[in-house]
């Protein structure tokens, strides 16, 4: 009837299979499954993450509270095969405290249909097409996309409707991508089908739901600039030498000349690691003057798309 505790300084490992009534995760450095595991009671993350290889752990007790913590310091980490399981009833919302390198929960309510057993995993990248549930067999989705798939399936097929959402983090966007205006898809085994698009919740971590979801295989976040079905988000050719950024390097302002009759349409900073850190749109002259006293030094990618449709790109360096 007592707390199993992991709470070394080391790495821990759970081997072989079996169970236990309460399990507590307490140790930073982390405790990795070795073979699929039991929860009858409760299972509580208090520090460091529950590794799960391709090991599943289920948590049997239906009560929403059967899975206790879970946060950005503390989560089931889906670093193979194995999902979190749980058992839900119509009703309450059940949190699956999941994620890879970070911490990107699923919170799902059961809105009809007797108990199910529904599992989750999280991995990392977006494909435009699925085989077998999370596993990639198409392109690659570079932008516009929150970099996460969501695997959620159910133990017993049909019948099942949830409302459902997901959280991430600004780190886990992948280039373009516009919290603004974004959607939860679903892969149907065939195709990506969006549900409604509306600006995510939060100040981040961020939000997104899907209201009345009946088909359990990949979730993902993208915007409404990408195709998931396969059209390249690759940008467009950009107009070579067209346009004139100085000064160079920028200290606190950075100034924008463009030819003589292009005003711009939208413009995006993107930092060395591809994040977008600055999106502005709509400015009808030919000269712009952009604040980069915000922005963290280094050398980042300007794009600028002018209003006759017209890309234009151009390295600059901040410092400050």
């Amino acid at each position: 009837t007592g707390v199993f505790r992991f709470q070394g300084t080391t790495a821990q490992t759970i081997d072989g299979t079996g169970g236990f009534n309460f399990l507590a995760i307490d140790n930073a450095a982390g405790v990795d499954l070795g073979g699929d595991q039991t929860v009858t009671n409760t299972l509580t993350l208090t520090n460091g993450q529950l590794r799960l290889g391709d090991n599943d752990l289920l948590v049997q007790n239906n009560v929403a509270g059967a899975v206790a913590g879970g946060s950005s310091t503390s989560w089931v980490r889906t670093n193979g095969a194995g999902s979190l399981r749980r058992q839900a009833v119509n009703g309450p919302s059940y949190r699956f405290p999941v994620g890879t390198v970070s911490y990107t929960p699923l919170l799902l309510i059961l809105m009809n249909a007797p108990q199910e057993t529904f599992s989750v995993r999280v991995q990392e990248g977006v494909s435009t097409e699925y085989g077998a549930p999370g596993a990639a067999s198409g392109q690659s989705i570079t932008s516009d996309v929150v970099g996460r798939t969501w695997v959620l399936e159910e133990q017993t097929p049909g019948g099942h409707t949830v409302n459902m959402a997901v959280d991430w983090n600004a780190s886990d966007e992948l280039s373009l991508f516009n919290r603004s205006a974004c959607r939860v898809s679903y892969y149907d085994g065939t195709n990506w089908v969006p549900g409604a698009t509306a600006a995510a919740s939060g100040t981040g971590p961020y939000t997104r739901s899907f209201i009345g979801l009946t088909n359990f295989r990949e979730l993902c976040v993208s915007d409404t600039d990408v195709d998931l079905n396969g059209i390249s988000t690759t940008l467009p050719e950009a107009v070579e030498g067209s346009m004139k950024v100085y000064p160079m390097p920028a200290h606190d302002m950075l100034f924008i000349d463009l030819p003589a009759g292009h005003g711009m349409h939208s413009l995006m900073l993107f930092d060395a690691s591809g994040r977008e850190v600055m999106r502005t749109t709509a400015n009808s002259g030919e000269r712009l003057a952009i604040p980069v006293d915000h922005l963290r030094p280094g050398i980042h990618m300007l794009v600028l798309v002018d209003a006759n449709g017209e890309w234009h790109r151009q390295r600059v360096s901040i410092v400050h």
